[in-house]
Protein backbone atom coordinates (compact mmCIF):
# COMPACT_ATOMS: atom_id res chain seq x y z
CA UNK A 1 0.00 0.00 0.00
CA UNK A 2 1.07 3.55 -1.00
CA UNK A 3 1.38 5.65 2.30
CA UNK A 4 1.84 9.21 3.30
CA UNK A 5 4.03 9.60 6.52
CA UNK A 6 2.69 12.49 9.07
CA UNK A 7 5.14 13.69 11.97
CA UNK A 8 4.41 14.42 15.33
CA UNK A 9 5.29 18.11 16.83
CA UNK A 10 8.33 16.25 18.91
CA UNK A 11 10.00 14.91 15.49
CA UNK A 12 10.60 18.75 14.31
CA UNK A 13 13.72 20.49 14.91
CA UNK A 14 11.17 22.92 16.97
CA UNK A 15 9.54 19.98 18.74
CA UNK A 16 6.23 20.51 20.32
CA UNK A 17 5.41 23.90 20.85
CA UNK A 18 2.64 25.62 23.12
CA UNK A 19 0.60 26.13 20.32
CA UNK A 20 0.44 22.54 19.28
CA UNK A 21 -2.50 20.36 20.35
CA UNK A 22 -2.20 17.43 22.05
CA UNK A 23 -3.88 15.60 18.68
CA UNK A 24 -1.60 17.87 15.98
CA UNK A 25 0.32 16.04 13.25
CA UNK A 26 2.07 17.57 10.23
CA UNK A 27 1.57 16.08 7.00
CA UNK A 28 4.92 15.51 4.86
CA UNK A 29 6.20 14.70 1.48
CA UNK A 30 7.41 11.32 2.64
CA UNK A 31 5.38 9.22 0.97
CA UNK A 32 6.82 4.73 0.90
CA UNK A 33 5.22 1.57 -0.55
CA UNK A 34 5.00 -0.36 2.64
CA UNK A 35 3.58 -3.93 3.28
CA UNK A 36 -0.16 -4.31 4.75
CA UNK A 37 0.62 -6.79 7.03
CA UNK A 38 2.81 -4.41 8.91
CA UNK A 39 -0.29 -1.58 9.36
CA UNK A 40 -1.39 -2.14 12.79
CA UNK A 41 -4.43 -0.26 12.91
CA UNK A 42 -6.14 3.24 10.54
CA UNK A 43 -6.37 6.49 11.83
CA UNK A 44 -8.22 9.09 11.08
CA UNK A 45 -6.41 12.61 10.08
CA UNK A 46 -8.99 15.54 9.65
CA UNK A 47 -7.93 19.77 8.96
CA UNK A 48 -8.47 21.62 12.18
CA UNK A 49 -11.49 22.92 10.86
CA UNK A 50 -13.00 19.92 10.27
CA UNK A 51 -11.17 18.91 14.04
CA UNK A 52 -13.21 21.43 15.78
CA UNK A 53 -16.35 21.39 13.90
CA UNK A 54 -17.22 17.97 14.18
CA UNK A 55 -15.75 17.84 18.20
CA UNK A 56 -14.07 14.60 17.29
CA UNK A 57 -12.58 13.60 20.49
CA UNK A 58 -15.47 14.03 23.01
CA UNK A 59 -15.31 10.51 23.74
CA UNK A 60 -12.31 10.07 25.41
CA UNK A 61 -11.41 5.96 23.57
CA UNK A 62 -11.58 7.95 20.20
CA UNK A 63 -9.42 10.36 20.68
CA UNK A 64 -6.16 7.75 20.38
CA UNK A 65 -7.32 7.41 16.73
CA UNK A 66 -8.06 10.90 15.39
CA UNK A 67 -5.60 13.90 14.26
CA UNK A 68 -5.45 16.87 12.94
CA UNK A 69 -3.23 18.76 10.73
CA UNK A 70 -2.35 22.09 9.84
CA UNK A 71 0.81 22.74 8.29
CA UNK A 72 3.27 21.04 6.08
CA UNK A 73 5.91 19.25 6.72
CA UNK A 74 9.18 18.86 4.01
CA UNK A 75 10.72 16.08 5.59
CA UNK A 76 13.30 15.81 2.50
CA UNK A 77 14.42 19.52 3.41
CA UNK A 78 13.67 19.09 6.89
CA UNK A 79 11.16 22.17 7.33
CA UNK A 80 8.14 23.83 6.83
CA UNK A 81 6.51 24.95 4.42
CA UNK A 82 5.11 28.91 4.44
CA UNK A 83 1.63 28.52 5.43
CA UNK A 84 -1.05 31.06 6.71
CA UNK A 85 -2.26 29.87 10.09
CA UNK A 86 -4.18 32.88 11.98
CA UNK A 87 -2.16 34.31 14.72
CA UNK A 88 -3.91 35.39 18.09
CA UNK A 89 -3.22 37.83 20.94
CA UNK A 90 -0.40 39.81 22.19
CA UNK A 91 2.28 36.36 21.68
CA UNK A 92 1.73 36.48 18.25
CA UNK A 93 1.49 32.72 18.28
CA UNK A 94 -1.27 30.27 16.21
CA UNK A 95 -4.42 28.71 18.34
CA UNK A 96 -3.70 26.19 20.65
CA UNK A 97 -7.15 23.98 20.02
CA UNK A 98 -6.74 22.82 23.56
Amino acid sequence: MYVTWYYRPEDSLSGRLLFHGKQELFESDHTDWVSVETVVNACNVYSLQEYEEAKINENPDEEKLNFFTRFFFSAKRNRFNECSVRLYCICNQPQNPD
